[in-house]
């Protein structure tokens, strides 16, 4: 990097230069950030603890006689494109993994061993060469087609094409492959092909895109792990998605509004955060305005005139009710936009068994659908035209329960129900039918809360995945106040997450309020201060071993962003630096 000292603002504020060898130069800034090992990530063995790293997280090593081996996992997922990385060992046990991938529990992995052995899963064989100290090996990972090739000394060591499942995020993973023995890795994603010094004779190499700087030159096509070279989102978040703060007036035409929220809210929940008999109030322009339901009981659906009176360009109106106007009192709102007028005639379409409406954000992948109960089972037309991960349905015309199918649940999620209004674990029914949804439709049986033969009213809310916008996943907690790291892809806005085996409640958190302050779904709870989560650039980790959250527990998650990985170190309209 030339000039690393200088000021391009032309204001000539100059830095010394001192202490600088050409080996601290990296391509890594703060426009262009590249992957790392990840020093958050927890092991499932939780040994990580006995590693050091240096040379800005490029460096690991591991304590003689640890106890215990170590794995280490790099800070960008790959779910689609071609990547390629290098690394030595530098030092120390002759049986360590420098390259691999794994997925974020490391229950799925595949690493090459310095005795020129392939691990998959845990499982040894025969695969290529041996690899002693400073030694370049690499990994060139095809994340499109699942196959990952090593690399000795610019040597493939052959293609590996059905050891990797894929289906979610996978990470550079390695091992310092053996619990007695001091061990030393220097990694390279693309910032320094010296290694921070360890070796010369590099090659200087750059990617097909002209990012890098690696040993030898990477496979064509292939990329280094770098900001610039991730995709572009195709979901901007603040267009779609809002987490905000308000002041009550106690007036009767308070128009909460937001100049950085670009769109017209069609789904808003609101929370008082200080008052704790204040129900959650959940509005949307599918149902209209004044029609509120409340998360924390199976009441239906309420008329209140003093409630959300207009969606308008970029917020709402309330009217002067407590519950979302008291004078002086502190209130969050989440919105989410779904402007797409949705209409299916069943017997016309043939697609589904009962008529359903309402309004979709396909791109954002949301869609707010009413529909009408009868005797069923049913099928209902959700027009986000993917499979939904995430479906929250309630009757308003009958006190039933919240019904929420997660698609991270369980093995078998669509025979399997879990309550928003509750903190009750997961339970066995057939209120899906049994039935997975379809991109298409949803399905619900023959009983309420999902159906009625009484003709009750229902009202969806649809979501799936969008990278780097949204996710719909889960997590298994270990038990540990240093507990998992969880890739979304992005530095989250919104986290709710529930326990599913066991009766803790629902936990919210936003970056509006901040990430250690917890509001419950199923309460009229004021908000509280917890330290269970830190929102991160690309996820959020558990730092605390409450069952709410990290127990020896599964647990789900819905989450959406304030910025995607991509471009979590610039400033958003939001104003916040990440």
């Amino acid at each position: 990097m030339i000039g690393i000292t200088a000021d391009k603002s032309g204001n000539g504020q100059f830095f010394i230069k001192g202490g600088i060898a050409a080996t601290d130069k990296t391509q890594d800034s703060p426009s262009n950030n590249f992957c790392t090992i990840n020093p958050l990530h927890t092991d499932p063995e939780g040994t990580q603890s006995n590693a050091t790293y240096q040379e800005g997280n490029l460096r690991t090593s591991t304590a003689t006689n640890s106890g215990a081996s170590s794995g280490f996992q790099g800070t960008f997922g790959m779910t689609t494109g071609k990547w390629y990385w290098e690394g030595i060992q530098s030092g120390g046990n002759v049986t360590a993994a420098v390259v691999g991938i794994g997925n974020a529990d490391e229950s799925d992995q595949i690493v090459y061993f310095a005795n020129g052995q392939k691990y998959v899963d845990g499982n040894g064989a025969n695969y290529g060469s041996s690899y002693g100290t400073d030694v370049v090996v690499a990994a060139a990972y095809d994340a499109d087609n699942l196959t990952i090739t090593f690399y000795r000394a610019n040597s493939s060591q052959g293609a590996l094409t059905s050891a990797v499942t894929g289906g979610e995020p996978y990470f550079p993973h390695g091992w310092d492959g053996s619990g007695s023995a001091y061990s030393e890795v220097n990694w390279n994603f693309g910032a320094d092909s010296t290694f921070a010094g360890e070796i010369t004779g590099s090659a200087n190499a750059q990617d097909s895109n002209g990012q890098g700087d690696f040993y030898y030159q990477p496979p064509a096509g292939y990329l280094a792990l770098c900001s610039q070279n991730l995709p572009e989102p195709t979901v901007v978040p603040w267009d779609n998605f809002a987490a905000r703060l308000y002041t009550g007036n106690g007036g009767t035409a308070g128009n909460i509004t937001d100049d950085v929220k670009s769109f017209q809210t069609s789904f808003v929940w609101i929370k008082s955060r200080e008052t704790d008999s204040d129900r959650h109030q959940l509005y949307d322009v599918v149902r209209g305005v004044q029609n509120s339901l409340a998360t924390d009981d199976a009441d239906a659906e309420i008329v209140r005139s003093t409630g959300v009176t207009n969606f308008n360009g970029n917020g709402f109106r309330v009217s002067n009710h407590v519950y979302n106007n008291r004078n002086t009192s502190p209130y969050v709102f989440w919105a989410w936009r779904a402007d797409t007028v949705f209409s299916n005639d069943a017997s016309a379409t043939s697609v589904g068994s009962a008529d359903s409406a309402g309004r979709t954000n396909v791109a954002a992948g949301f869609s707010i659908i009413s529909y009408t109960g009868s005797s069923g089972p049913d099928t209902i037309a959700h027009g986000l035209g993917a499979v939904p991960e995430m479906i929250i349905i309630k009757s308003r015309t009958s006190a039933q329960e919240w019904l929420v199918y997660h698609h991270k649940n369980t093995a078998a999620p669509e025979t399997d129900y879990l309550r928003l209004d509750t903190t009750a674990a997961t339970a066995d029914n057939t209120f899906w039918n049994d039935t997975a949804p379809t991109t298409a439709v949803f399905s619900v049986g023959d009983s309420r809360p999902a159906n009625s033969s009484h003709g009750d009213a229902y009202i969806a809310y649809c979501w799936r995945a969008v990278e780097g916008y949204s996710e719909f996943e889960g997590y298994q907690g270990n038990n540990r106040t240093d507990g998992p790291f969880v890739y979304t892809g992005f530095s989250p806005s919104f986290l709710m997450i529930k326990n599913t085996s066991s009766t803790n409640g629902w936990m919210v958190f936003d970056d509006a309020r901040g990430d250690r302050v917890k509001l419950s779904p199923d309460t009229t709870g004021d908000e509280s201060a917890v330290s269970y989560i830190d929102f991160l650039s690309s996820g959020f980790k558990l730092i605390t071993n409450h069952p709410n959250v990290n127990g020896d527990h599964t647990y789900i998650y819905m989450a959406f962003a304030h910025s995607p990985f991509k471009y979590s170190n610039a400033k958003t309209p939001a104003g916040r630096l990440q």
